[in-house]
């Protein structure tokens, strides 16, 4: 992750008249810095709203935050120097960007720290530039009070050699530059010294100690995070305990590194040993004018990491030997895919070709029946059309049969009728004594005797 740094000085946006605490854990990688950063938070100290993760390096988490330690890189690279380089820090280097640099870290404690009153801040990179941080602080009104973790030269360089390859030597000078430096650039300032054995044996006494030599009140008391700090704080965290005899012997940088820890354990039970902060004086001014045997670990350790550049190296190129032979593994199988996919297209397109004659044939057939289709329809229409007509006949007709039947019926009511007066008439007596006069009559042809029609003479 990149952090940019403004062009511009850009200053803080919140003002805050109430002096605030920050504790500040001040102490070389693999010391401890991260467990004791978690006690405090546990204690009731406010942890950075960004924290970094968990690691290779460190499973428990590191609870530093993400991007000051960016920043913190990039300031020492503009510096010319690195988290890894023993050498004095030239902080004439920075020149003009020393501001961009304070603002921007005054920034980065606000977005992560907020109003906090109380709050635990790590980051061993500080140990290099605690000047920059009490401006810092001066600029956000906060009392800076210091927890320097300490531990052996040798633990922390076998550590360091475990993890990142770094010679022994040059480990226990990097060890040497953190140590002095955060001793040196406290001073006069409430700090106290903090043995990593202590931390993971006693806690508690810790705890007290931090507490009582720095005037914190915490705001969850230790009865009452005893059991989340011990359940976090356990003699496993320790993942190097070495000694002498398991290690090379660098005679010269040991005995330094042995007087600066001897000169730190001092101050562990005397804050205001005089004596011991002027041997720590002198130690520094000779790391700062290096022996020959300073630079031969520094050659040393050149010449390990270009060997550990060269091994990484001759690793990629047996990673990239394997990662191209399975490719060409790879391309050959995807070759003969290709073919198989080559002749499936191929027959693919002959069953394409089939297709499009079978389904010009099937629009032709389409055609066909649909003129078809359209004849049986025009021929539909016309039976329709004559069906109706039938139908109109037909209920015609069968108003001239109901027609008929009533005609009929009134003929037979009427014939019925007149074939009763018939009976009547022949069953009269009148009937049977005109019977010789009509018979007359029909001889004489006048219909008119008997009951016909009569004639007019008189």
């Amino acid at each position: 992750m990149s952090v940019s740094i403004p062009h511009k000085h850009g200053e803080p946006q919140q003002t805050y008249p109430k002096r605030r605490i920050g504790l500040i854990v001040l102490g070389m990688h693999r010391s401890g810095t991260s467990a004791l950063t978690r006690v405090l938070s546990l204690l009731g100290a406010d942890l950075p709203n960004r924290l970094m993760g968990a690691n290779r390096g460190n499973d428990t988490g590191h609870w530093e935050p993400q991007n000051l330690v960016t920043i913190n890189d990039q300031l020492l690279s503009e510096g010319g120097s690195s988290w890894d380089d023993w050498r004095r820090f030239d902080w004439q280097a920075l020149q003009e960007k020393y501001l961009h640099f304070r603002n921007t870290i005054a920034v980065c404690l606000q977005e992560d720290f907020g109003d906090s009153e109380l709050f635990a801040l790590k980051d061993p990179r500080i140990c290099r530039l605690v000047p920059l941080f009490k401006d810092v602080s001066d600029q956000l009104n906060i009392e800076l009070r210091y927890i320097i973790p300490y531990r052996s030269a040798t633990d922390v360089a076998a550590s360091l050699n475990s993890r990142d390859g770094i010679t022994i030597g040059y480990a226990k000078l990097i060890w040497a530059r953190y140590m002095l430096d955060a001793e040196a650039s406290t001073r006069g300032s409430k700090r106290i010294f903090v043995p990593y054995d202590a931390l993971l044996s006693d806690f508690e006494g810790v705890c007290n100690r931090i507490g009582s030599s720095l005037d914190v009140e915490w705001p969850i008391s230790i009865a009452e995070a005893r059991t989340n700090i011990a359940a976090y704080v356990r003699p496993e965290l320790r993942h190097h305990r070495t000694t002498e005899d398991s290690l090379p012997i660098e005679d010269e940088i040991a005995g330094f590194a042995d007087r600066i820890l001897a000169n730190i354990v001092r101050l562990d039970r005397n804050s205001l040993d005089e004596q011991a902060m002027k041997e720590l004086s002198l130690l520094g001014e000779e790391i700062n004018n290096p022996r020959v045997t300073f630079l031969d670990a520094t050659f040393s350790e050149f010449v390990a990491r270009r060997k550990r550049e060269a091994d990484g190296f001759a690793q990629q190129l047996h990673h990239a030997k394997q990662t191209a032979d399975a490719t060409s593994a790879q391309l050959l199988q995807l070759h003969v895919e290709q073919e198989a996919a080559n002749m499936k297209l191929e027959q693919f397109q002959r069953q394409q070709v089939q297709s499009q004659n079978d389904i010009a044939a099937a629009e032709a057939r389409a055609e066909i029946l649909e003129q078809s289709l359209k004849a049986t329809l025009v021929q539909l229409g016309q039976l329709h059309a004559e069906r109706e007509a039938a139908d109109m006949k037909l209920e015609q007709f069968q108003r001239q049969q109901f027609q008929s039947q009533n005609d009929l019926a009134a003929a037979e009511a009427r014939a019925e009728q007149l074939e009763q007066s018939l009976k009547e008439v022949l069953s009269s007596y009148y009937w049977r004594a005109t019977g010789p006069l009509r018979m007359l009559a029909r001889l004489l042809g006048n219909p008119a005797v008997g009951g016909g029609h009569r004639s007019a003479a008189k």
